[in-house]
């Protein structure tokens, strides 16, 4: 860490001298402008002018030859959260329509605009600027709801996992752009402030709380898969319904908790969390020759330890 000292300038202003270092690994030179604010910390953030730019066009080349499908779509997601404005995928494309397509369908605002045998050109159409935060939080939350619900639903026979697979993309795609906000928004403070958000704290905790939500999901959703292959006997249904209820009980209360930042209710919650733990463990002892109920018992375990993560993120909010 450097220090330099505080010199008057004139009747309003300072100066401190900069690093010759900073200065030369950004090619400046006397007369050039540079562009200051200032963060949530009480911090002042010094960039070159030309740098200003809410976001930076970037473009990035894929090359696909020789790729499973998996490692496709992990690169053109990277890409996607780290904020390239134009992908080109290169490659013998022929056979990769489908992987292609289903990667585009998982990520907001991408578009294909050129598309030749061996060359797609994905342009990417979103506006950092106009993301609000608390509206993709509630979107989640309302679809996380309704997997919840449909998952319940599965335990008397009404097996929904189709569907419930369905509204889990929207889950993940509200995810990816969560990570693709944060990473922008840490490196660029001007973003961070479009976002209306304080610090990057701040941004970090929305972060954290849509990677609960997407677990949260994740676990309903197994747990709709697993019944479609068991036949629980009506006290056994009865009783994994009730555990639900309460688990889900509990969501609906960290949700509340979350929206009103009340850190009262978050550790009313959050002590129940070894309530139900227990519960879980009772039920567990009765069947533990039952695999694919012990495996719905453990999902469901899950699903109360990310309730209780999110009552941590509330309880130490401090911005």
């Amino acid at each position: 860490m450097e220090y330099r000292k505080l010199i008057k300038f004139g009747n309003s202003s300072y100066v401190i001298s900069i690093p010759q270092k900073w200065i030369n690994s950004n090619s400046l030179q006397k007369g050039d402008l540079i562009y200051f604010t200032e963060n949530g910390n009480n911090e002042l953030v010094l960039a070159p002018y030309a740098n200003r730019q809410l976001t930076q066009e970037k473009e990035i080349t894929i090359d696909i030859k020789d790729k499973s499908e998996d490692t496709i779509i992990r690169e053109i997601v990277s890409a996607y959260t780290n904020n390239y404005s134009t992908i080109e995928l290169v490659g013998d494309l022929g056979s990769r329509g489908e992987i292609i397509e289903k990667a585009l369908y998982n990520l907001i605002a991408l578009e294909i605009i050129e598309h030749t045998r061996d060359r797609i050109v994905i342009k990417d159409f979103l506006d950092l600027k106009d993301i609000t935060l608390d509206t993709v939080i509630r979107r989640i939350d309302l679809v996380v709801r309704s997997i919840i619900q449909e998952s319940k639903n599965s335990i008397n026979g009404k097996n929904q996992y189709e569907n419930i697979k369905h509204m889990d993309v929207s889950v993940n795609r509200f995810r990816f752009l969560i990570n693709r906000v944060v990473k922008t928004g840490l490196r660029n403070n001007e973003i961070l402030k479009s976002l209306n958000v304080k610090s990057p704290l701040e941004l970090l905790s929305y972060w954290r709380v849509v990677g609960s939500l997407e677990n949260i999901a994740d676990e309903a959703r197994r747990i709709s898969r697993y019944l479609k292959d068991i036949q629980l006997e009506k006290n056994e249904k009865e009783e994994l319904l009730k555990l639900y209820n309460e688990i889900e009980a509990n969501y609906l209360e960290v949700i509340k908790a979350y929206y009103n930042s009340d850190k009262v209710l978050a550790n009313s919650i959050s002590s129940k969390k070894f309530e139900i733990i227990t519960i879980c463990n009772k039920f567990l002892d009765k069947n533990k020759a039952n695999a694919r109920l012990v495996q719905i018992l453990e999902r469901l375990k899950a699903i109360e330890s990310g309730v209780r993560d999110i009552t941590r993120v509330i309880v130490d909010k401090d911005f």
